[in-house]
């Protein structure tokens, strides 16, 4: 619900350049989101009203971190008969929220590198507002964490 008009149509604020897939158009027609520039600010609101187009954040719990990286990997695409899952057990909790993980299910179950998949760059999910962040790969998560930590963004 709004905090300002109190409505329910409420729509999530998408930041950076989010790949143009079909689903995307699809979400954008049906205002379930919005597009809300290149640029990601530590305090960038989640949330946005359709109604009157306030914009606004709330706090998450690690539950709702999960299911929020969980809906942003499921319609990612894997050979027939695998999907990406989150590595609950790997989560690493910080002050600011958490470090959440996703591999291929084959993968995570076999342990088979035939089943690896590259670029599963790690997410930050903030608790503050429920924002995520993906991270990279170029460089160790430390390094993320870190530049996270010190600029509020994990690559600046």
């Amino acid at each position: 619900m709004c905090p300002s008009c109190g409505s329910d149509r409420i729509m999530e604020i998408i930041y950076g350049l989010p790949p143009m897939t079909q689903k995307i158009q699809d979400e954008l027609n049906k205002k379930t989101i919005t597009l809300g520039g290149c640029i990601v600010h530590e305090n960038a609101p989640v949330w946005m009203c359709e109604a009157c187009n306030c914009k606004f954040d709330h706090a998450v719990d690690k539950e709702y971190a999960v299911k929020t990286v969980q809906n942003i990997i499921k319609d990612w695409e894997l050979p027939e008969g695998d999907k990406y899952i989150v590595i609950e057990s790997a989560t690493i909790e910080k002050e600011w929220g958490w470090v959440l993980f996703h591999t291929s299910k084959k993968y995570f179950e076999t342990n088979d590198l035939k089943y690896a998949v590259a670029g599963n760059a790690p997410f930050f999910v903030l608790c503050k507002n429920g924002r995520f962040i993906v991270t990279g790969t170029a460089y160790p998560l430390e390094h993320y964490i870190q530049r996270f930590e010190e600029t509020g963004d994990p690559h600046g």
